[in-house]
């Protein structure tokens, strides 16, 4: 895979979960936010990861269409094109990056996910921290994946 990336970016906050145009989806959390690349523009398919720290179930959808990676492996659960439904995506213990590629099919876009540790608190949300670009690079997915050559 690629050694590293000059054409990822921060991931830009689009919008508050629960705010129209969109509105509140599941049990994901209140305090994330939808997030695509700055400069979006309608019928992109964006490519958003994130090192994570341990956590149980990932909540999570996309307008329109979603495909998640656990550590380069793409898993299958149902919910994936329905973006007013959450998915819920097991996940191990061992974790080391979530990928989340969000392919747009028209008017709004975004990424909207949060997971939370046992006693309940966020330990992951959609926001500025992720890393999204509109280039899919070999190697996005998996954890020796380089963000940036600098």
């Amino acid at each position: 895979f690629r050694e590293s990336s000059d054409t990822r970016e921060a991931g830009d906050v689009i919008g508050i979960h629960g705010v129209s145009p969109w509105s509140k989806i599941g049990q994901i959390s209140d305090d994330t936010n939808w997030i695509w690349t700055k400069n979006w523009k309608a019928w992109e398919t964006v490519y958003c990861r994130y090192a994570t720290p341990p956590i149980n179930t990932l909540r999570a959808t996309c307008d329109n269409k979603m495909t998640v990676y656990v550590d380069g492996v793409e898993q299958e659960v149902d919910g994936l094109s329905d973006w007013r439904k959450e998915s819920q995506i097991p996940l191990p213990s061992d974790i080391k990056v979530l990928a989340i590629k969000c392919e747009d099919v028209g008017g709004k876009v975004g990424v909207l996910a949060s997971a939370h540790n046992d006693a309940g608190e966020d330990v992951l949300v959609t926001d500025g921290s992720w890393s999204c670009s509109i280039e899919e690079e070999e190697g996005w997915t998996e954890p020796g994946f380089r963000e940036s050559s600098d």
